[in-house]
Protein backbone atom coordinates (compact mmCIF):
# COMPACT_ATOMS: atom_id res chain seq x y z
CA UNK A 1 0.00 0.00 0.00
CA UNK A 2 2.80 2.45 0.87
CA UNK A 3 4.49 1.73 -2.47
CA UNK A 4 1.28 2.51 -4.33
CA UNK A 5 0.88 5.81 -2.46
CA UNK A 6 4.48 6.72 -3.21
CA UNK A 7 3.80 6.28 -6.92
CA UNK A 8 0.70 8.46 -6.69
CA UNK A 9 2.46 11.19 -4.70
CA UNK A 10 4.87 11.92 -7.51
CA UNK A 11 2.31 11.57 -10.28
CA UNK A 12 -0.72 13.61 -9.25
CA UNK A 13 -2.24 16.48 -7.34
CA UNK A 14 -2.37 15.97 -3.53
CA UNK A 15 -6.18 15.83 -3.84
CA UNK A 16 -5.79 12.33 -5.25
CA UNK A 17 -3.64 10.93 -2.43
CA UNK A 18 -6.67 9.41 -0.65
CA UNK A 19 -8.17 7.87 -3.79
CA UNK A 20 -8.02 4.19 -4.71
CA UNK A 21 -4.62 3.08 -6.00
CA UNK A 22 -6.08 0.57 -8.42
CA UNK A 23 -4.93 0.34 -12.00
CA UNK A 24 -8.48 0.94 -13.23
CA UNK A 25 -8.80 4.19 -11.29
CA UNK A 26 -5.46 5.48 -12.57
CA UNK A 27 -6.40 4.61 -16.16
CA UNK A 28 -9.72 6.44 -15.80
CA UNK A 29 -8.06 9.50 -14.23
CA UNK A 30 -5.43 9.68 -16.98
CA UNK A 31 -8.04 9.23 -19.73
CA UNK A 32 -10.20 12.01 -18.29
CA UNK A 33 -7.16 14.29 -18.02
CA UNK A 34 -6.17 13.52 -21.61
CA UNK A 35 -9.68 14.27 -22.90
CA UNK A 36 -9.99 17.46 -20.85
CA UNK A 37 -6.59 18.71 -22.02
CA UNK A 38 -7.47 17.87 -25.64
CA UNK A 39 -10.79 19.75 -25.43
CA UNK A 40 -9.06 22.79 -23.92
CA UNK A 41 -6.52 22.78 -26.75
CA UNK A 42 -9.02 22.01 -29.55
CA UNK A 43 -11.36 24.83 -28.59
CA UNK A 44 -8.61 27.30 -27.57
CA UNK A 45 -10.21 27.76 -24.16
CA UNK A 46 -7.14 29.20 -22.46
CA UNK A 47 -3.96 31.02 -23.40
CA UNK A 48 -0.71 30.93 -21.42
CA UNK A 49 -0.86 33.22 -18.39
CA UNK A 50 -4.65 33.49 -18.30
CA UNK A 51 -6.58 32.85 -15.11
CA UNK A 52 -9.94 31.11 -14.83
CA UNK A 53 -12.87 31.56 -12.54
CA UNK A 54 -14.74 28.27 -12.11
CA UNK A 55 -18.19 28.09 -10.49
CA UNK A 56 -19.17 24.80 -8.87
CA UNK A 57 -22.56 23.58 -7.70
CA UNK A 58 -21.20 21.11 -5.17
CA UNK A 59 -22.41 17.99 -6.95
CA UNK A 60 -20.37 14.96 -7.95
CA UNK A 61 -19.76 16.25 -11.46
CA UNK A 62 -18.57 19.62 -10.14
CA UNK A 63 -16.19 17.93 -7.73
CA UNK A 64 -14.89 15.78 -10.61
CA UNK A 65 -14.33 18.86 -12.77
CA UNK A 66 -12.50 20.60 -9.93
CA UNK A 67 -10.27 17.56 -9.41
CA UNK A 68 -9.43 17.44 -13.14
CA UNK A 69 -8.66 21.15 -13.36
CA UNK A 70 -6.47 21.00 -10.25
CA UNK A 71 -4.61 18.03 -11.64
CA UNK A 72 -4.08 19.80 -14.98
CA UNK A 73 -2.77 22.83 -13.13
CA UNK A 74 -0.47 20.56 -11.09
CA UNK A 75 1.08 19.22 -14.28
Amino acid sequence: MQEELAVLESDCHPLFLQTPASVEFNKLRKRLLRHARQAIEDFSMVKPGERWLVALSGGKDSYGLLALLLDLKWR
